[in-house]
């Protein structure tokens, strides 16, 4: 008979099962309390608290939504064409387009780069939306796919459900490794 108290070996699928929960759990949990903003370090996103501990990294969106600001020394992002819309099943959301131009000198690998939407009076977090899907129901979540050579930009549009009374809304532009720049206004319902 076995001694039942020793741990068993995981195999490859049991492995990979725990390393899931592990994930799904961590991104149930609240992000812990940070002393310094910087969620891309982390790839988890700030609170709102923490755009305002770095009010120097919080820029205001223009009424006519072309607002750009430095994200890193010599990359500019840019947050346009914000607006109402649903996404691919009809839900309200926002919609806006994140332009990142590349000044570094070099390839700036965009695949790092994590964008999150808090909206509304308690600043609650927004989760990604698909904006359109293909003739068989399948869309994919915006993201930056390759890296950006120097001198040149890339686009991509950001969807996210964002209450259709909530008006006030703080977009955080994440770079892998680095601080965490914010974007806040107000869009009308």
């Amino acid at each position: 008979m076995k001694d039942s108290s020793s741990p068993r070996p995981l195999g490859p699928l049991r492995t990979i099962a725990l390393a899931a929960a592990v994930l799904v759990a961590g991104a149930c949990s609240p992000p812990a309390p940070q002393d310094e903003p910087g969620p891309a370090a982390s790839g988890e996103p700030a609170s709102s608290a923490d755009a305002g501990e770095s009010s120097s990294r919080v820029t205001s969106l223009n009424a006519d939504f072309t607002t750009q600001a430095q994200l890193v020394e010599g990359l500019t992002a840019a947050v346009r064409n914000v607006e109402r819309t649903t996404d691919d099943r009809g839900a309200p959301s926002l919609a806006f387009d994140l332009t990142l131009t590349n000044a570094t000198g070099q390839p700036f690998d965009a695949t790092g780069v994590a964008v999150f939407v808090f909206h509304g009076p308690d600043s609650k977090e927004a989760l990604p939306a698909i904006l359109e899907s293909d003739e068989s129901g399948y869309g994919t979540l915006a993201h930056f796919d390759a890296p950006i050579p120097d001198g040149q930009e890339a686009t991509v549009t950001y969807g996210f459900d964002v209450y259709p009374d909530h008006e006030q809304v703080l977009i955080e532009i994440a770079p892998e490794g680095s601080e965490a720049l914010y974007f806040s206004g107000t869009v009308p319902a």
